[in-house]
């Protein structure tokens, strides 16, 4: 009996290993396959609501943060604008909006400010490092009321709108069963 249930146990090890080999296969050579799984099954139930993210970051902000939010944390979300003090680019496929750029600066930064962000601008167009800290900091507050155009300007029809900072990290699940309660079209 013994070399019965040795046999037996064996058979399902090597099964459970080949099933392991097959997903594994399938994950690394087909990911688009696997991604489109949750749709597929569930329908357009799958990942709702989707959000339109907006992800605010400045030109002086270390640009490895940036990158890590675009390569983790908002890698599964295919609705976002990047949102910043300049123009400048991410990988491949993000450009940065300069929310800054159609504010009259006479009437909304302070002339220090507008200096500031100028000075920013001169120094990114000629490839000049920034360094991160107060400079910035000081523009960064005239961004948001922007910001919250440019994602209206950009996605109208969106159901909702998630800002975050490249310093920031959501659980989209949270997020996901925190929004599916509430209805989009009730203030």
């Amino acid at each position: 009996m013994t070399s019965l249930a040795t046999g037996r146990t064996l058979r399902l090890l090597f099964a459970f290993i080949g099933i392991a080999i097959g997903v594994e296969f399938l994950v690394l050579f087909d990911w688009a396959y696997i991604e489109s799984l949750p749709s597929d099954i569930l329908g357009k139930q799958a990942f709702h609501p989707k959000p339109f993210v907006i992800l605010k970051t400045g030109s002086a902000d270390d640009k490895s943060r940036t990158d890590a939010q675009l390569s983790t944390v908002i890698k599964c979300i295919s609705n976002v604008l990047i949102v910043s003090d300049g123009n400048h680019t991410y990988g491949r496929d993000h450009r940065t909006i300069d929310v800054l750029a159609d504010l009259p600066p006479n009437t909304y930064l302070t002339p220090e400010d507008y200096v500031v962000y100028e000075t920013q601008k001169n120094a990114s167009r000629q490839g000049t490092k920034l360094q991160q800290g107060h400079e910035g900091w000081r523009i960064d507050k005239y961004k948001f009321l922007p910001e919250v155009e440019k994602a209206i300007d950009h996605n109208k029809a969106a159901e909702w709108y998630v800002f975050l900072e490249s310093d920031t990290y959501i659980f989209w699940d949270n997020v996901f069963r925190l929004l599916e309660d509430y209805i989009t079209s009730l203030p």
